[in-house]
């Protein structure tokens, strides 16, 4: 069997990181109490919280650093998320992969995760991880990426390890397997 994972080209989605510790899918399951948890500790900091395309969103509107944006399409997400984020939040109880982080890890924002096997694989040595349910880790983690000496090295460490999953590889090996089954089926 091949592996192929989703691919995520990097020249989609770079972008000059902005100023916000950003969530995607303000869902229970996606880690919405670690986000707005964090806000609370974190007065001065902006949040930026996306709703997701499923589940059930958790809004709140009584916190004055959080600004919370519509469902955005994968087309917009460079231009009106990530320019606008400095480090991604994912604390999913769950991710197969981790389409997001990559995303973002293409215009160098570090990402804080619950380390799930596929945010493990996908993140690599370049992901920063913390459970889900230690929210003081959460905030120490992502203070010290307000560090000017953290941040560049972290930035660094996310831009080459999207670099490195560049899916070009993987994509052909498959179209190669794909086309030697069908000439296979041909034969037969």
């Amino acid at each position: 069997g091949r592996v192929v994972h989703p691919p995520v080209a990097v020249e989609d989605y770079q972008t000059t990181p902005g100023d916000c510790i950003t969530l995607i899918n303000l869902t229970n399951e996606k880690g919405a109490h670690v986000f707005y948890s964090l806000a609370e500790r974190m007065p001065k900091r902006r949040f930026l919280g996306v709703i997701g395309g499923y589940g059930h969103q958790i809004i709140r509107e009584d916190l004055p650093n959080v600004e919370i944006l519509p469902h955005t399409p994968g087309d917009r997400m460079a231009k009106d998320v990530y320019a606008r984020t400095r480090v991604l939040l994912v604390p999913s109880v769950y991710e197969s992969y981790g389409r997001v982080a990559v995303e973002a890890m293409c215009s160098g924002i570090p990402v804080v995760a619950h380390p799930t096997p596929g945010l493990k694989e996908a993140l690599g040595e370049a992901g920063i991880f913390v459970d889900r349910d230690d929210i003081d880790g959460w905030e120490a983690a992502v203070r010290r990426l307000y560090s000017p000496r953290i941040y560049p090295a972290a930035s660094k460490a996310a831009a080459a390890r999207a670099a490195a999953l560049d899916p070009g590889p993987e994509l052909q090996a498959w179209c190669r397997t794909v086309e030697g089954v069908a000439a296979r089926g041909r034969a037969g």
